[in-house]
């Protein structure tokens, strides 16, 4: 038999080839068909579940539709509630034309009723100060494109500025706008316009440092809070008091304690010691320098400007 497939090499080769080939596309086909019937499975499985799902639906009833009605009610109350309070900060954000020079005349005119109101007042202002964060137009005046925007702004500071000066101030240190308004139009992204027409919004960064005491930053911050035409949110609120450590307690020696104290006093050990002694309790060496020393504030705000989305017929001009 040796003999014959030696003589026979090519015809073996060739059925050898074969045979292998046949097992390979035999185990290929299976493994195939093993793929096929795992997603056949899947697919018939994800049927089951959207046919469970189709008859799975709310049945309608009269205590369904009530109860939808209801929560629809609610939505719509919670929704006009909030639209009326933002309703006088959206009119607020009605961009006025103006030409330049009368924004940059306006302009003077507001710093120097303020720098008058602080005189009056008895506050400290720095110059910067007076110009609110835009002394880059005391001497020319803005792009025409971006006066509405400006004067709006000016609008807002000068507002608060001015409440501010009575909530007992001492000093305007710095009112500055840290991210200037371009005087290019600024580009509308598309996903700043919502679908619903509803207005959109931008913050406009303001810097407010000023010296008063603790009652005129609660003063302060009560009237941010409470400001009804424009909206001013706090970003950061950094006070320094002028005392890093509180004024130092007297030195009094240590009196003999006494050999029984009155079981009905309350009074602690240390104040009847300071009472023999002559000497004030705690509170009245802590009162002075309690809530009456003078602070250093930096106020961050962003001013929120509403800005209605373009109609239509303007996207397609643009």
């Amino acid at each position: 038999m040796s003999k014959g497939i030696a003589n026979n090499k090519p015809a073996m080769v060739v059925a050898g080839t074969g045979l292998v080939l046949f097992i390979g596309l035999t185990a290929f086909g299976f493994m195939i068909n093993s793929d096929r019937e795992a997603v056949d499975k899947k697919i018939n499985d994800n049927k089951k579940v959207i046919v469970s799902a189709q008859k799975a639906g709310v049945t309608p009833s009269r205590a369904v539709c009530a109860k939808l009605e209801e929560d629809k009610e609610a939505y719509i109350n919670a929704l006009k509630k909030v639209e009326a309070n933002f309703a006088p900060y959206v009119a607020a954000s009605a961009l006025q034309d103006i030409a330049p020079n009368a924004f940059q005349n306006n302009l003077k005119a507001n710093r120097s009723a303020l720098i008058a109101k602080c005189r009056e007042k008895g506050i400290l202002i720095t110059d910067a100060s007076s110009w609110l964060g835009l002394q880059d137009y005391s001497t020319k005046a803005p792009a025409p494109s971006a006066a509405p925007a400006l004067n709006f702004q000016m609008l807002a500071i000068n507002e608060l500025v001015n409440q501010m000066t009575g909530c007992g101030l001492t000093k305007f240190i710095k009112v500055c706008r840290p991210d200037k308004i371009s005087q290019e139009k600024p580009k509308v992204e598309d996903d700043s316009i919502s679908e619903d027409g509803a207005p959109t919004w931008e913050g406009m960064p303001v810097e407010i440092v000023f010296e008063g005491d603790r009652k005129s930053l609660m003063n302060v911050m009560n009237l941010i809070t409470e400001n009804k035409k424009y909206l001013f949110t706090v970003n950061v609120l950094r006070v320094r008091n002028e005392r890093n450590a509180p004024l130092p307690l007297p030195q009094a020696t240590t009196p003999p304690k006494p050999a029984s104290a009155p079981t009905e006093s309350v009074t602690p050990a240390d104040e009847l010691a300071a009472a023999q002694n002559n000497q004030p309790v705690i509170e009245e060496v802590i009162r002075p320098y309690m809530g009456n020393e003078k602070v250093s504030v930096l106020l961050s705000l962003n001013l929120v400007h509403f800005t209605a989305p373009a109609k239509d017929g303007e996207n397609e001009q643009n």
